[in-house]
């Protein structure tokens, strides 16, 4: 990975210490044809360099194909621009860095290093195995692991407070927390309502044990569903946010026959993803 950020413009000048600090943000993800890159009117949250193989890029002015000889080192988005589309046209390596992550480091700043959560932990297959981390692949959730800070708790802490909107989703790493009479063990996550949505928390959360809690920034949780490239064919059912008020999100839900998927469309991206967790959580195959 190191030798392939050196041949991109923005880390030409960088020494091993910058390019090894940086290369943490980096993702590389090898896509087959006819894959989305970026829809139209989907954020771009990272910057993605062409390795290998050609895309094709269509907005305003027509369709225009891309290969990764023709970048000389620049991004796709610097070349091609905001309100455009692309699609892979051959199989292609995209290197995906978060430059808005990176910036202290490009300037020259010395930087403290990222929290990571450990590859080993044996919370991490539960997590991956629920409700939400099915929903996306790969590389998607492993950018998300990387993010995961750590934090302490003892027998007693007060995770989180009612009515309090809190910042980050939580996932328990070890030990047991509680809210009212259900438990969270190793795996589980909470809070994701009111981090997503902005509603108040509707009780206390409280450990039970000294352990681990995860916490993952809603920021990076909704960048993460910005770039889920949903199928282009639907499944029977599907489920439109736009169209149903949050008054009549209950009786929506409850029309809908567990045994067939359902696709979830429209809506912010917070609300959508607390639907579908917990359609996931009742045993539906959410697309």
């Amino acid at each position: 990975m190191l030798e392939l950020l050196r041949t991109f413009k923005p880390f030409q000048n960088l020494g091993p210490a910058a390019l090894a600090a940086i290369e943490p943000h980096a993702d590389s993800l090898r896509l087959p044809e006819r894959r989305w890159l970026r829809r139209r009117g989907q954020p771009l949250t990272r910057n993605l360099f062409l390795v290998h193989g050609t895309v094709s890029v269509r907005g305003a002015s027509g369709e225009q194909r891309v290969s990764a000889r023709q970048t000389g080192g620049e991004s796709l988005n610097e070349l091609v621009g905001d309100d455009v589309e692309i699609l892979t046209v051959t199989t292609v390596e995209v290197i995906a860095v978060d430059l808005a992550r990176v910036r202290p480091i490009l300037e020259g700043q010395r930087v403290a290093a990222t929290p990571e959560v450990s590859v080993v932990d044996e919370w991490i297959h539960t997590l991956l195995e629920g409700p939400v981390m099915r929903w996306f692949p790969p590389r998607t959730w492993a950018r998300l692991l990387r993010a995961g800070e750590a934090r302490r708790v003892r027998q007693g802490d007060l995770v989180v407070g009612k009515g309090d909107t809190p910042e980050h989703i939580m996932v328990v790493g070890s030990g047991t927390a509680a809210s009212g009479d259900t438990r969270f063990g190793p795996g589980d996550f909470f809070a994701e309502e009111s981090a997503l949505t902005k509603l108040p928390a509707a009780n206390d959360v409280v450990m039970e044990t000294d352990g681990v809690v995860v916490a993952f920034a809603a920021r990076d949780v909704l960048e993460l569903i910005g770039e889920y490239d949903a199928p282009d064919v639907d499944p029977p059912q599907r489920l439109e946010l736009d169209r149903v008020s949050t008054a009549r999100e209950e009786e929506a839900l409850a029309s809908l026959a567990t045994g067939s998927p359902v696709a979830v469309r429209g809506g912010d991206a917070g609300r959508r993803l607390v639907v579908a967790a917990r359609l996931m959580r009742e045993g539906f195959t959410v697309v």
